[in-house]
């Protein structure tokens, strides 16, 4: 079985900071899964992203949800390389 997850990836350049933020369909088996397997502070641990970090090597991302019962999103925060090109600089 196949189900998705509309993923989207922001960088704040100024502070080296990155969010990936993962749109979940409307599947309720999908739904269900997932809120078995999230932890009380909402860390969903069978889920995670992976994405190149400060230090230019891949790390793994944990994801939260934004509801323990309902969740919609899944969210997580990690630090990103630093822009030395000056691309994307105002």
């Amino acid at each position: 079985m196949v189900y998705y997850g509309r993923t989207s990836v922001s960088l704040n350049p100024g502070e080296n900071q990155g969010e990936i933020l993962l749109t979940l369909g409307s599947n309720t088996e999908l739904r269900d899964w997932l809120g078995e397997n999230t932890q009380e502070n909402k860390l969903v641990n069978v889920v995670k992203a992976r994405v190149i970090g400060k230090d230019g090597l891949a790390v793994d991302v944990p994801l939260y949800a934004d509801s323990p019962i309902f969740m919609t999103q899944l969210r997580g925060t990690f630090e990103a390389p630093v822009n030395l090109s000056g691309v994307g600089r105002k």
